[in-house]
């Protein structure tokens, strides 16, 4: 025993990937030990009214496309949560019984075993990581949109679980120099996944042919290999399109077209990076230290040519791009838009906007900007930009859908060369406690 924790402690990429799965394991099964049941949130409340009523429709009824048209994605969890309750002789489930908690937990295991997993590989992408590495955990760890749809099972853990299986998967296959059948083959079935329990999803069926084409000489793409590896995801998110089509005539319910939009909506990426700026700010240190490589990277005109474009195009953005609470237009349920409701906050809102926006594209510019410089493109940013994309044809700009994606992509991202200085650690570490701290809090509140 002595011996492997002397392993683990001179293996720090490992040590966090540890902490990462066991402490995720620990908050959830802890928070619902403490009554939580009782608690009422958004993943509650979305359960109770939407996703219950069909699983239960499935235990009765058998699986059949006549089931309740409350929600929008396709029903996969809930075909999933209706035949393990069938299995067991269950006559019915509901939100907070334990045995939904039970049934939802072989994701949640995932979740957490494939994030330990991303987060070994990228610590060690560039040579071996410091244990500074551990104070990422916290913050990789915050979001409380997984947490909580474990909880009271949504299809949101699920969906995230996907999200960063996929990352893992190109991390292998840019570790070994290249791509095989397996890859295409283990990537081909998380979109399968991904998109039966959120056919958003299907943009990124792209990602594997991406990295391939970027990672891989062009004599390369046209080999019989490279090809299959490249069609086979795409395969699957078609397969799932064609099911749409000929069960509802379109990617959505006939009724639930709202939840589409019949335009891009680029304020959904807007939402993106100013909900960056809000939740996940520390990393603009990490950003300016990354990019300058220096200690005193504050100095550095490098960083402060990014300040100042970055500036100017926060600033462009504040004043064309709608950036004001709209529930009409689906801008709701996010600290973005609710912060400007906020009484002292109201009349400060374009400053608020602004600085949101800016701290948010500061923090993106600097990881494109590190990732061109080592002519060396990220997994988990190609995954990021590919689900971003997906976001612009929802209707809804709403922090359930974006906020645990930031966090990992750039948890992830500067783990690669996490050696931060005292501010800079201290304020990764500080807010990410901080924001773990509120995530617990809510779930039990």
């Amino acid at each position: 025993m002595l011996e492997y924790l002397r392993e683990l402690r001179n293996r720090p990429a490992a040590l966090a990937g540890s902490l990462v799965l066991v402490l995720f394991l620990v908050m959830g099964i802890g928070t619902w030990l403490l009554h939580a049941s009782d608690a009422a949130g958004w993943a509650k409340g979305d359960a109770v009214i939407y996703h219950f009523p069909v699983i239960n429709y499935f235990i009765s009824n058998g699986i059949d496309w006549g089931y309740p048209r409350g929600i929008a994605m396709l029903p996969g969890m809930h075909a999933y949560f209706a035949l393990v309750a069938q299995l067991f002789g269950l006559s019915s489930l509901s939100a907070d019984d334990p045995a939904s908690f039970l049934i939802q937990t072989p994701f949640a295991i995932a979740y957490a075993s494939v994030l330990a997993l991303a987060l070994r590989r990228a610590g060690s992408v560039e040579g071996t990581p410091g244990p500074a590495l551990w104070l990422l955990v916290p913050i990789l760890l915050s979001s409380g949109y997984v947490l909580e749809s474990w909880i009271w099972p949504t299809t949101d853990i699920a969906a995230f679980f996907v999200f960063v299986g996929l990352i893992v998967v190109l991390q292998g296959g840019v570790a070994r120099g290249n791509f095989n059948l397996t890859d295409a083959l283990a990537y081909s079935a998380l979109i399968l996944l991904g998109t039966a329990f959120r056919q958003s999803f299907a943009p990124l069926a792209a990602g594997l042919g991406a990295m391939l084409l970027m990672t891989q000489s062009r004599a390369t793409w046209i080999r019989p290999g490279s090809l299959l590896c490249m069609a086979l995801p795409l395969a699957a998110a078609g397969l799932v399109v064609l099911i749409c089509l000929w069960g509802w005539g379109g990617l959505l319910p006939p009724d639930l077209q709202r939840h589409g939009t019949t335009s891009l909506n680029f304020v959904a990426g807007w939402h993106v990076v100013a909900l960056t700026g809000l939740i996940a700010w520390p990393f603009a240190l990490s950003g300016a230290r990354i990019v300058s490589d220096r200690a005193d990277w504050w100095r550095a005109r490098e960083v402060w040519i990014i300040v100042l474009a970055t500036a100017v195009i926060a600033a462009v953005a504040t004043l064309i791009v709608p950036m004001t609470p709209d529930e009409d237009a689906g801008r709701r349920f996010s600290l973005v838009w609710s912060l400007q409701t906020m009484g002292p906050l109201a009349p400060l809102r374009l400053v608020l906007v602004f600085g949101m926006l800016w701290a948010g594209a500061f923090v993106w510019a600097t990881v494109l900007i590190a990732m061109w410089r080592r002519r060396q493109l990220a997994p988990e940013v190609l995954i990021m930009g590919l689900y971003t994309a997906s976001l612009l044809v929802q209707a809804y700009s709403w922090q359930r859908y974006a906020e645990a994606p930031i966090l990992i992509t750039l948890g992830l991202f500067f783990a690669r060369r996490f050696k931060p200085g005292l501010i800079e650690a201290l304020a990764i570490v500080g807010w990410g406690s901080a924001y773990l701290l509120l995530t617990l809090a809510k779930a039990l509140t």
